[in-house]
């Protein structure tokens, strides 16, 4: 297999995290406008994309909560609400990749693993294997999955891109989320918020300190519940945090370049 990458577009990117099922198309196309430009700048270059649920996901879970379980046939049919809504944005996304050049095809995370307690239990990953030597591009994103032991989670993308990149060897994992990269506090409620360049294993534990979780809906876990799921990852994997409202960025940080943003290196 070629050089793998996976990248995260996170849900405050891709969507209008506070809206109801609203996506950012401009910022969606020129995302894919840059993955597309990066595959033919590197044409070997294997990609898995894993978008964000945002507010096509995570508003919808805490409405029905059943973010604890599922158990009642209303909170089944919340189940499946959740995945539809899910499902539109993911081909939102596909669509502008598509458009862009790039073959990709979105592959439900709900048909092809199960969790057990909120954690991922097993991955059937023998079509993504399949697709990607075949040259497609697989888009997987959050979703709601079968659980041995609630019934039914959240699968989040920052839980689907360390699998995958751990399972399928990934050369590195790009995240291209809403600011600059890590930052000492919450860059969006304090001008003087200073990004971290390097998370590595010296500073990691003051880094998590200073993190602040995202003062929105997302039951996800904001910023520190993302870099507590990466750190382990990145002992074996080095991860790239950019700023993906600057798609050139995200295009860089595919292509291993030097790039503002967060390296978080273990």
């Amino acid at each position: 297999m070629s050089e793998l990458v996976v990248l995260k577009l996170g849900g405050s990117v891709v969507t209008i995290k506070n809206g109801i099922m609203q996506s950012r198309k401009g910022a969606i196309n020129r995302l894919a406008k840059a993955i597309a430009q990066a595959r033919l700048e590197q044409p070997g270059l294997s990609l898995i994309l894993v978008n964000g649920a945002g507010c096509f996901g995570h508003a919808v879970v805490k409405k029905h909560e059943i973010k604890d379980g599922v158990r009642t046939l209303e909170q089944k049919i919340a189940f499946a609400d959740t995945h539809w809504c899910v499902n539109q944005l993911n081909q939102i996304i596909v669509r502008a990749l598509l458009d862009a050049g790039v073959p990709a095809i979105g592959l439900p995370p709900s048909s092809l693993l199960n969790q057990e307690n909120k954690r991922i239990a097993n991955f059937d990953l023998t079509k993504v294997r399949q697709f990607i030597e075949f040259g497609m591009v697989p888009v997987f994103y959050g979703d709601f999955v079968l659980d041995s032991v609630q019934g039914g989670s959240v699968v989040s993308g920052d839980q689907i891109v360390p699998y995958l990149a751990r399972e399928l060897k990934a050369t590195r994992m790009v995240f291209a989320s809403d600011v600059d990269g890590v930052c000492d506090s919450d860059p969006k409620t304090n001008p003087n918020a200073v990004c971290v360049r390097l998370v590595c294993e010296k500073n990691k534990y003051e880094v998590l300190a200073k993190l602040e979780g995202a003062k929105t809906t997302d039951v996800t876990g904001g910023m520190k519940g993302k870099i507590n799921e990466l750190l382990e990852e990145a002992k074996i994997t080095p991860i790239f945090i950019v700023n993906g409202n600057r798609a050139k960025r995200v295009q860089k940080a595919l292509l291993g370049k030097k790039v503002k943003g967060t390296l978080v290196k273990i």
